[in-house]
């Protein structure tokens, strides 16, 4: 919470939407959300 610039990822997400087009992040809380694990 005091810190959100430690949080940030790798690079390579912004290299990817800078260069490709229509490149769209993957959203990790997403992926684990919609998961089909059992809970």
């Amino acid at each position: 919470k005091g810190r959100p610039d430690t949080t940030f990822g790798t690079v390579n997400a912004d290299v990817l939407a800078h260069f490709v087009p229509g490149f769209q992040r993957i959203d990790f809380v997403e992926v684990i959300l919609n998961s089909s694990w059992p809970e």
